[in-house]
């Protein structure tokens, strides 16, 4: 805060100056508010995350909402600015950026013949937790039937996210019968019946 004192003095339209009329008034200029719109962690895609601004009386936030606290759920990495007024009526700004992390997904083969295996990899993380009990990055399964695998995959901001994938199994066909033939031109007729397995 600094005090300025002015002097006013009168003078007529002769030029003359009144010295005994000379009126003092005291300008004072406020600091501005210290606005501070606080610091945000990360969040997970779908979480919120509180904000708490600070160095005022009155607080306008960007996205409409007014208050020192307000909680915010952005889809994306978000700047948040604060309009900070003292009770001097002073105006100061200030911004936080709320960054938001979605882990990435399974990524595999989803058909497999009978017999086959096939490796199933999730996004980046540091923990894994899989529905066979793996514990690994990536798991290589060999199912005998259709199968859902399932993953619980924590990053290294904390966030977690569960993925599922499909794997789908094919059976070759099989013979199931068949029966030979001569005909009369002394050839052999081979029939072979095919059943396709699911």
């Amino acid at each position: 805060t600094q005090t300025t004192t002015y002097y006013v003095e009168a003078e007529s339209v002769s030029g003359c100056i009144n010295l005994g009329g000379r009126e003092p008034f005291t300008v004072t200029v406020n600091d501005l508010p210290p606005a501070d719109a606080g610091t945000s962690p990360p969040i997970c895609g779908g979480s919120s995350a509180s904000l708490t601004a600070s160095g005022g009386a009155i607080y306008d936030w960007s996205n409409g909402a007014s208050g020192a606290s307000i909680s915010v759920t952005p889809a994306n990495a978000t700047w948040y600015s604060v309009v900070v007024t003292d009770n001097n009526g002073c105006v100061n700004t200030d911004s936080v950026l709320v960054d938001v992390f979605y882990p990435s997904s399974i990524t595999s083969q989803e058909t497999i013949c009978n017999g086959s295996s096939t490796i199933l990899t999730p996004g980046a993380g540091v923990s894994y937790q899989w529905s066979t009990g793996d514990t690994t990055a990536s798991i290589t399964v060999t199912p005998e039937n259709a199968t859902w695998f399932t993953v619980s995959v924590t990053d290294n901001t904390g966030c977690v996210t569960l993925d599922s994938l499909f794997v789908e199994v094919y059976y070759p066909g099989t013979i199931t019968a068949f029966n030979d033939s001569t005909s009369a031109e002394n050839q052999t007729v081979l029939t072979v019946n095919v059943a396709a397995n699911d």
